[in-house]
Order: structure tokens, then C-alpha cells, then sequence
């Protein structure tokens, strides 16, 4: 068996998750939060979205949303979303829940 642990996204970044990769539920890449300077802030509670498993498509659509909304260079953005794609923990809606996967 296998455990991940997902979040679902909401507000703006939910919506543009769930229009360019069908959905605004990801697994994180730990369910322990991370704490970042984010927007001017600092120590912003923030998970790590696991995009791994994202086609081209859904990674141009969410780079070029980096891109005119946080002011990245598009390299960045892409290594964003490839390194674990930062989400505050406030946009998010509840705390990440497991999901076990049996291996059959």
C-alpha cells in the first residue's frame, strides 16, 4: 500500500488549477508545511504541490498563470511547477487528507 496525502486548492489558484489540469485536488509532496516568504509576507505556511503526473498542455497553461501573476521568468515558473508547484496553506480547503492506494 501506498499513502499519499492530498490538498484541495480554492480560490483563485483553485479555479486555475481546475481549469487547466481538471481538477483542484493534488497530493503534496509532504503533508508537513513549509514556511516561505510569499507576496511580501514572510513565514506563509505553504505545501508543495506534486505535479508530477501533469501533461504539457497543463504546464504551459499554469506557467503562463505564473508568469502574468507572480511576475516569473517562464523558466521559473516551469521549474515551479516541476519542483512542487507552492500553494499557501490558506488557499487551501482543509488540511491534507491520506488516501492509501493498494499495489494489486
Amino acid at each position: 500500500m501506498q499513502r499519499r496525502f492530498h490538498v484541495q486548492v480554492g480560490g483563485e489558484s483553485g479555479a486555475v488549477l481546475l481549469e487547466a489540469c481538471g481538477t483542484d485536488t493534488f497530493p503534496v509532496l509532504s503533508p508537513v508545511p513549509l514556511y516561505a516568504d510569499f507576496q511580501g509576507r514572510h513565514n506563509v505556511e505553504m505545501f508543495l504541490l506534486d505535479m508530477g503526473g501533469l501533461d504539457s498542455s497543463a504546464v504551459i497553461v499554469l506557467g503562463d498563470y505564473l508568469v502574468r501573476k507572480f511576475g516569473l521568468d517562464p523558466m521559473q515558473a516551469r521549474r515551479a511547477i516541476i519542483d512542487g508547484l507552492p500553494v499557501a496553506r490558506e488557499s487551501c480547503i482543509g488540511l491534507p487528507r491520506v488516501t492509501i492506494e493498494c499495489l494489486l
